[in-house]
C-alpha cells in the first residue's frame, strides 16, 4: 500500500466491543482492542493515504450459529428497524469503506439495525 500510494484496511469487529454484554468477556475485550488498533493504525498511516476503518456487526442472520427461529424473532423485536442484519448489510458497509469513503478513517461503523446506538427497550 505504501508503494502504490495508499489503500484501505477494513477490520471486522463486533458490537460486543461497545455493549459490554454477551457470553464471552474475552471476546468482547478482543473486539474492543481491535477498535483501538483500528484507530491507532489510522493515525499511523493517514499521511500515507491508507485509510483504516472497521465494521462492527451485530446479530446477523447467517444460519451459522444455529439460532432458533424464536431467538431470531426475539432479536428482531428489539431492533429499531424491526429486523436483524443480513450478510448483504455487512458487505455493503465494507464495500462503502473500500470504495466510496475517501475521507473517512479511524471509524467503526456499527451494522446492527440500530440496536446498539438507539438502545432499544428490552
Amino acid at each position: 500500500m505504501l508503494k502504490q500510494g495508499g489503500g484501505r484496511i477494513i477490520n471486522m469487529t463486533s458490537i460486543s466491543a461497545f455493549q459490554g454484554a454477551g457470553s464471552s468477556i474475552i471476546y468482547g475485550a478482543s473486539k474492543a482492542a481491535l477498535t483501538a488498533i483500528t484507530k491507532s493504525l489510522a493515525r499511523a498511516f493517514a499521511k500515507d493515504n491508507i485509510l483504516v476503518n472497521a465494521v462492527a456487526a451485530g446479530f446477523v442472520d447467517t444460519g451459522f450459529a444455529g439460532w432458533s427461529t424464536e431467538s431470531m424473532q426475539s432479536h428482531a423485536r428489539v431492533s429499531p428497524m424491526g429486523r436483524i442484519s443480513n450478510p448483504e448489510d455487512i458487505a455493503s458497509a465494507v464495500l462503502f469503506l473500500a470504495s466510496d469513503a475517501t475521507g473517512i478513517t479511524a471509524q467503526t461503523i456499527l451494522v446492527d439495525c440500530g440496536v446498539t446506538t438507539l438502545m432499544p427497550n428490552v
